[in-house]
């Protein structure tokens, strides 16, 4: 069985879908934040548990909320960081294709049933059982 943290996921593409955000937490701020690009994919894909539920072929979400994920991964895995530099990755056409990518995810998931998902959901705090 497969778990995910679902709010793990939202907060994370919350994150992906913002330029305001990003364009103070990515750099040097006052406000206490520091986050990158690479953490917060991190955080959606791998931290979250996502990425297993997406390569295991699980049902999470619902097929066009699902779908839309895989396509973002799929165009995050494109995007080679290494050759920006953070002013202008932030900047740049991908960033902001990745921005509304995520923000139509976001979207299917908040408004998707779950219905058929074939995953665990977690709230944070709780670990998954152990057999």
């Amino acid at each position: 069985m497969i778990y995910i943290y679902r709010s793990n996921i939202i907060d994370a593409l919350q994150s992906l879908a913002s330029y305001d955000f990003q364009r103070i937490a990515w750099f040097d701020n006052d406000q206490g934040l520091c986050y990158s690009f690479y953490e917060n994919i991190m955080d959606l894909f791998y931290d979250s548990g996502l990425n297993d539920a997406l390569k295991a072929s699980q049902i999470i979400f619902g097929k066009l909320a699902d779908d839309a994920l895989r396509d973002l991964e799929s165009l995050v895995d494109k995007v080679h960081k290494e050759n920006y530099t953070s002013g202008s990755f932030i900047n740049a056409a991908e960033m902001q294709t990745i921005r509304d990518k995520a923000a139509r995810a976001l979207f299917l998931i908040n408004v998707s049933t779950g219905e058929g998902s074939t995953v665990i959901m977690l709230e944070p705090g709780m670990a998954p059982p152990t057999a």
